[in-house]
């Protein structure tokens, strides 16, 4: 959702500044991050669409806190999403459409969480926002922040633990920050082995009543 790169001319804010340094991508990260996707999207055999929107470091969010804070009341991503998912919802009317949780409080996983209202009645189901889930009781706290009745559905993908594993490697200019004690493939198998509570691998949703 939040691909777009901001104007080469447009003043950056020092947090911007420090993740442009610390991402290491040249003098537009963002287009070295939908090649990162586009990469991990051919190892899934999946297509995917880039919307035009900008991240939160270039909206307005200026530092750590407000980036994993509340939206903006005036944030401009939620009409967009909102008229996003209405205009996939009329295109596929019996899709299944996957949303994020939330889990962590990333503003832009938040905005579009808050978002799914405008589908609320059709098939909807929210994944678990991973390495944040992996926190110790993320997921049960933020559960119980929603107004919402979930139940869980839980999806074993023991073939496809490589592949997950390869995908995720693409992103390689987030898996420092996102991963800075274990590696991500024991990151990821680790916790696919907690949510199936086995030795095997599995994927948990959260189906809206």
């Amino acid at each position: 959702v939040c691909a777009g790169s901001p104007p080469a001319d447009a003043p950056l804010a020092p947090f911007a500044v420090y993740l442009h340094n610390a991402w290491g991508l040249g003098l537009d990260p963002v287009a070295a991050r939908r090649y990162e996707d586009k990469m991990a999207l051919e190892r899934l055999g999946a297509d995917g669409l880039h919307h035009v929107s900008h991240d939160a470091i270039y909206r307005g969010y200026t530092s750590r806190m407000a980036v994993f804070g509340p939206p903006q009341p005036d944030d401009p991503l939620l009409p967009t999403v909102t008229t996003l998912l209405q205009t996939l919802r009329q295109l596929n009317p019996q899709a299944l459409v996957y949303l994020p949780l939330a889990v962590g409080g990333h503003v832009d996983h938040r905005v579009v969480y808050n978002a799914h209202g405008a589908i609320r009645n059709a098939g909807l189901a929210f994944y678990e926002d991973f390495p944040y889930a992996a926190v110790p009781n993320a997921v049960s706290q933020r559960l119980r922040e929603l107004r919402e009745t979930f139940t869980p559905s839980t999806v074993v993908f023991d073939p496809y633990l490589g592949r997950k594993i390869g995908a995720i490697a693409e992103y390689a200019s987030q898996l420092g920050e996102l991963f800075p004690v274990i590696t991500m493939a024991d990151a990821v198998a680790e916790y696919a082995q907690k949510v199936s509570g086995t030795a095997r691998h599995s994927e948990r949703l959260w189906l809206l009543h």
